[in-house]
């Protein structure tokens, strides 16, 4: 999300005033003009967006090395909605957890913003301000830097066994359509109600596993002194989903194996030493085959950069102009020189081998 208004966010904004309602129209025009948070680094790859089903590596790795080429994602009042019901949701269970003292991770104390780490059990007052509880969660941040990956699990749980982590899910309509077609389709015929829907749910969507497994790979690879005798000795993940229409909720809990993570690792290995050495990763096999005929591929603001640095793009597709200045509302990007290895060379180092 940008941190100012595009142009399209600006009209819907200018169309809030020629409203006839009471407050929602007013309520609207302050959501769409408050701030972007920016606590997302866009200059690392997060494990829910590598998780996706489709993922091209060669796009995030674009992404980063010439970020001034993106376009600016446009959000409006109904999907901030969803990103606020969506946070209301992880905020509801990480308070019910803290209160249960089992809830281990960094704190921000709300009324002088300085930071600790530890057990909701063991949170006193704040050591400057003095206030008698004011610790929110910030969660336990997690790095794999080999790899480029940064993320946030969102709890660690200290349970009497042993440590888990903790990924919340609110699961509504519209994740069922995007996690699985099929049983959306199923419903959207009448085959199934939404409570059928539901329960048919008997384990997390294959792009929630793979970041509950991505997160588990990096807590192994914890390297903070503090937390270093919880984090390393990780390897399952609890799942908590909550089913929007009816608040109902489910639990599954999962144990790391690396084996379903394989491909995403090695893409993002693939864009972390890119970057390291200019070298645009391979694209994956489905937009290969297709060439640029992809709907991923043809709402991708990188497309003609993409395959332009390929020996095999299409007819008529020229090479972008690098050095030409960035757009003046934002810092220039670095002149890079996009280079591709040969074919040979890179499914070798795809495949792991020297």
């Amino acid at each position: 999300m940008s941190g100012s208004p595009t142009s399209k966010a600006l009209d819907t904004y200018a169309k809030t005033h020629k409203d006839t309602t009471v407050v929602l129209g007013a309520i609207e025009r302050h959501v769409l003009q408050r701030p972007d948070d920016g606590d997302r680094d866009m200059t690392q790859l997060h494990p829910s967006e590598i998780s996706k089903n489709r993922w091209c590596p060669t796009k995030d790795y674009f992404s980063i090395a010439v970020p001034h080429l993106a376009i600016p994602e446009d959000f409006g009042f109904q999907t901030l909605r969803i990103f606020e019901e969506g946070h209301d949701i992880h905020a509801k269970w990480q308070l019910w957890l803290k209160e249960m003292g089992i809830l281990w991770g960094k704190w921000k104390c709300f009324r002088c913003e300085i930071y600790t780490w530890g057990q909701s059990c063991d949170l006193g007052p704040c050591p400057r301000c003095g206030h008698p509880d004011p610790w929110l969660y910030k969660e336990a941040p997690l790095s794999l830097p080999s790899h480029a990956l940064i993320g946030h699990t969102d709890g660690v749980l200290i349970l009497p066994d042993k440590p888990r982590l903790l990924e919340v899910k609110s699961i509504g309509l519209g994740t069922v359509r995007v996690m699985n077609g099929s049983l959306y389709d199923s419903f959207l015929k009448g085959e199934i109600t939404m409570d059928q829907m539901w329960w048919r749910i008997k384990r997390p969507f294959a792009a929630h596993i793979r970041q509950g497994m991505l997160y588990l790979r990096m807590a192994m690879a914890w390297n903070l002194l503090i937390g270093h005798q919880i984090m390393p000795k990780i390897n399952e993940i609890v799942f908590i989903y909550e089913w929007k229409p009816t608040q109902k909720v489910k639990e599954f809990v999962l144990t790391y194996n690396e084996q379903l993570i394989d491909s995403q690792l090695a893409g993002a290995k693939a864009v972390a030493d890119g970057l390291r050495y200019g070298i645009a990763p391979s694209r994956p096999a489905w937009a290969e085959e297709r060439k640029m005929d992809t709907p991923a591929c043809r709402k991708c603001a990188y497309r003609t950069l993409c395959w332009s640095t390929n020996d095999q793009s299409p007819p008529g597709v020229v090479q972008p102009d690098l050095t030409a200045p960035a757009p003046a509302a934002l810092p220039a990007a670095p002149v890079l020189t996009i280079k591709r290895a040969p074919a040979a060379a890179r499914r070798r180092a795809m495949a792991g081998v020297g």
